[in-house]
């Protein structure tokens, strides 16, 4: 109810919203139609449980606007979310996507800065940032509908499907740009799971695997591909079929994470728990596992 309520409370009025109920089985429809029935902006679209991409595949069925933004529902925006990524998009006619910047509320290590402000931040605007690494919260997108004709999220994909989507569009020729402001409150309500690290990095394998042949630099995405396979493996456990990966990733960008993953799998024999070790090690220099 909190995440729409902020929507309500957009200073931006002329739009409309679209409540994908996911199978929900906690009594969130009639809560919704009971605290809302006098919106009528609010229309509310229900289908088994799917997952989130489905149930954000649904929403765009849906959608009738000029603009479409996507916001989960534990997050918030600020009442000027609308406005401002209308603004964007507007003054700038050659880009289709636009992404905001959002604060960290919740169990969060990163709680009260901002997605913008960490050192790890890579711009999501354009193919080759998202082969890069480059991230982009739901909740902080808004697109083009017209960009997203032919474009859905994957449902195959557990988890960064929205990477996959964002890649999608940019791999259909179209960009992104960002709105600096923060216009996002994004909330963890739950603990993360502690598998989620490795979820993540095979997800993204799959994007960069997916979209590397359109790359602009394809050496250098090479290399990401040859890291990205290495963690995975390592992370698995299966540090021989790794060792290769790990020579291509020491090759293509030197460097002591790849060198002592390297030397491991020399004498690890692929316990699990070596494994989970050492993709920790292999963490950035701030000792965070990146989120993509």
């Amino acid at each position: 109810l909190e995440a729409l309520e902020s929507v309500f409370a957009q200073t931006l009025e002329d739009h409309e919203v679209l409540l994908v109920d996911d199978g929900s089985t906690d009594g969130t429809g009639p809560a919704v139609r009971a605290r809302f029935a006098a919106e009528p902006r609010l229309r509310v679209v229900t289908r088994p449980n799917g997952g989130a991409a489905a149930a954000r595949n649904l929403g765009l069925e849906h959608a009738r606007g000029t603009y479409v933004a996507f916001l989960d529902s534990d997050d918030l925006f600020e009442p000027d979310h609308l406005a401002c990524q209308v603004a964007r998009l507007e003054a700038t006619p050659d880009a289709d996507v636009v992404v905001c910047d959002a604060r960290y509320e919740g169990p969060w290590k990163h709680a009260g800065r901002t997605v913008f402000s960490r050192s790890s931040f890579r711009p999501p605007v354009d193919l080759d940032r998202i082969l890069d690494g480059a991230w982009a919260l739901p909740s902080c997108l808004m697109v083009r509908r017209s960009a997203t004709a032919d474009v859905r999220f994957d449902e195959t994909f557990p988890v960064v499907e929205d990477v996959e989507f964002l890649a999608h569009v940019y791999a259909r020729g179209h960009r992104g740009v960002l709105e600096p402001r923060v216009l996002t409150r994004y909330r963890k309500l739950v603990p993360q799971a502690t598998d989620d690290d490795l979820r993540i990095q095979e997800g993204m394998l799959r994007v960069l695997e997916r979209y590397a042949d359109r790359s602009n630099h394809p050496r250098r995405h090479a290399v990401q591909r040859a890291r990205r396979r290495a963690r995975v493996l390592v992370a698995r456990g299966r540090w021989a079929e790794a060792r290769p990966h790990l020579l291509a990733w020491l090759r293509g960008r030197p460097g002591l994470v790849p060198l002592r993953l390297l030397v491991a799998s020399c004498w690890r024999r692929g316990a699990r728990a070596d494994g989970a070790h050492a993709i920790l090690d292999a963490r950035s220099p701030r000792g965070r596992p990146r989120r993509r």
